[in-house]
């Protein structure tokens, strides 16, 4: 800047002399240049000069500006080739394999891979034009750079150039690394349980597709052509330019739905495991409570039991003592438990009837209550209990045909002489039981 602004002032001092001596030489009588008039125009000049050096570097910054616009373009059109072809290597590689297969067995994920293969987002070809075309881009921005030192800056065409393939590369990569991103969560989410020896592979699959869609449209063009008129199959023709419009654009409404259907996938995801974990927890709060349930009746029931083998076990030592009872004692038995005075106090417990003590329904036939579910009712315990058991025997009024005991329910509302009749009836069961089993005036 400084040597070209001390060139100026050497030229317009020459210059002034020149036109000086000229002026002098052709006129005499001429003026000539006063001091003042040449500190004006040496003012005018470094104006110029200095107007001069800020247009060359402006002009300088916009060059080095859209020169490294370019280069960054020339780099994300490489990083966009690498993409790109990794992307349509792997959409190759689904036609054959495995997880091609899955995808096929997903509709929307067949749907999706279709959409993908027949509108993809850029083509190697557009890249591979748009890629050489910025390259000599870059090379005119690079003469620009190191030639000469010009006011002018590169042209508008030029600029605009190298921002269309900035705009439309950089908006390029974010697609195919969103299709890319797609493309893996479509195959991540399709099914795993199937068999891929027996599975279809993707490319059969799509060609099944495209084949089935073909013959719908033979077949309904064969329809037009036989029963209808010129109108007609222009309707078909429209028809099917409709439905490959309609695909085109259910496949753009699939691309824009992925985030939506993801957010949904996860919600419900989420949802499920926690209903899954509420459910889970519910069911193992049952088990816990029916298994406690279940011991606790187990306990009752083996409790029950053992007090049933109790008194069976001591009903068949009694039953063996008695075998060895002399003739004289067994007569003696016999004979009281065949007295009327023993008839008449047990008759609710002798007389035959169909009722029995702790079964579910009636009996086939008339007999007397059996003793042994006698005493696994308890009556014959010798306790307070063992007398209220007894008592609720003998009054029971589901027993419509033996004679009920006139005594009142409870025990303690009994009277004295009512209390020793009961007491009574225990011991003659207790002592006479097995003998009246023999006899058969019970039932065993």
């Amino acid at each position: 800047m400084c040597s070209v602004r001390t060139l100026r002032r050497i030229s317009c001092g020459f210059v002034t002399v020149i036109l000086g001596c000229t002026a002098l030489a052709a006129n005499y009588e001429q003026t000539p240049v006063s001091p003042e008039e040449v500190r004006r125009q040496s003012t005018q000049d470094e104006l110029a000069d200095r107007r001069q050096a800020e247009q060359l570097d402006l002009v300088r910054q916009t060059t080095q500006f859209l020169y490294m616009r370019a280069l960054t373009t020339k780099e994300m059109f490489t990083k966009l080739k690498q993409q790109t072809e990794s992307f349509f290597s792997r959409m190759e590689t689904l036609l054959q394999s495995d997880e091609g297969k899955r995808l096929g067995l997903d509709p929307i994920g067949a749907r999706f891979y279709q959409g993908l293969k027949d509108y993809p987002t850029v083509t190697m070809v557009e890249i591979e034009e748009r890629a050489q075309a910025v390259s000599a881009l870059v090379n005119r921005l690079e003469s620009f750079q190191s030639g000469p030192a010009i006011a002018l800056p590169p042209s508008q065409e030029t600029q605009d150039q190298v921002n269309e393939q900035y705009f439309w590369v950089r908006s390029r990569l974010n697609e195919i690394q969103e299709d890319i991103g797609k493309l893996n969560d479509t195959v991540r989410q399709a099914t795993s349980d199937f068999d891929p020896a027996k599975a279809k592979t993707l490319q059969v699959l799509l060609e099944e597709l495209d084949a089935q869609f073909d013959r719908t449209l033979i077949d309904y063009r064969m329809l037009g052509e036989k029963k209808a008129t010129k109108e007609v199959k222009q309707i078909v023709i429209d028809a099917a330019y409709l439905r490959r419009v309609e695909r085109a654009n259910a496949e753009e409404q699939i691309r824009r739905r992925q985030m939506e259907a993801e957010l949904a996938h996860k919600k419900a995801e989420v949802e499920t495991a926690v209903s899954n974990q509420l459910i889970a927890a519910q069911q193992r709060q049952f088990e816990a409570e029916k298994k406690y349930t279940d011991a606790l009746a187990e306990i009752e029931r083996l409790r029950k039991q053992a007090e049933v083998d109790r008194q069976v076990a001591d009903i068949d030592a009694d039953l063996q003592r008695d075998a060895k009872l002399t003739d004289a004692e067994k007569k003696q038995k016999i004979a009281l438990a065949q007295s009327s005075e023993v008839a008449e106090l047990l008759a609710p417990f002798l007389t035959p009837g169909y009722w029995q003590v702790g079964a579910p329904s009636a009996s086939y036939e008339k007999q007397p209550l059996s003793f042994s579910q006698i005493v696994a009712k308890g009556a014959l315990n010798q306790t307070s209990e063992g007398l209220q058991a007894l008592l609720t025997i003998g009054i029971n009024r589901n027993d419509k045909i033996r004679p009920r005991w006139g005594f009142r329910h409870r025990l303690k509302d009994l009277s004295e002489p009512e209390h020793e009749q009961l007491h009574k009836a225990q011991e003659y069961l207790i002592n006479l039981g097995p003998t009246m089993v023999e006899l058969g005036l019970l039932a065993k």
